[in-house]
């Protein structure tokens, strides 16, 4: 039975995905692709949708520094 326990896990589910679910949703990262005019050089990721991202972190921890949101991505 001590064996099956200890096989357990608990994770715990953050707020995260549900924030950039919502702002999926409400349509910000279109409206963000349309209204932000990529550069010429620009590869990976619409700027929505790292804009998304990084709101969700900024709603989530309630800090706007660059330098914390790089290493939690």
């Amino acid at each position: 039975m001590i064996e099956q326990i200890e096989a357990i896990k608990n994770e715990q589910v953050d707020d995260i995905p549900l924030l950039i679910a919502v702002i999926k949703q409400m349509g910000l990262i279109e409206i963000l692709n349309r209204s932000i005019e990529e550069h010429g050089n620009w590869k990976g990721l619409g700027a929505g949708y790292i804009i998304g991202v990084w709101l969700s972190y900024i709603i989530s921890t309630g800090d706007h520094r660059k330098n914390q949101l790089q290493e939690w991505v």
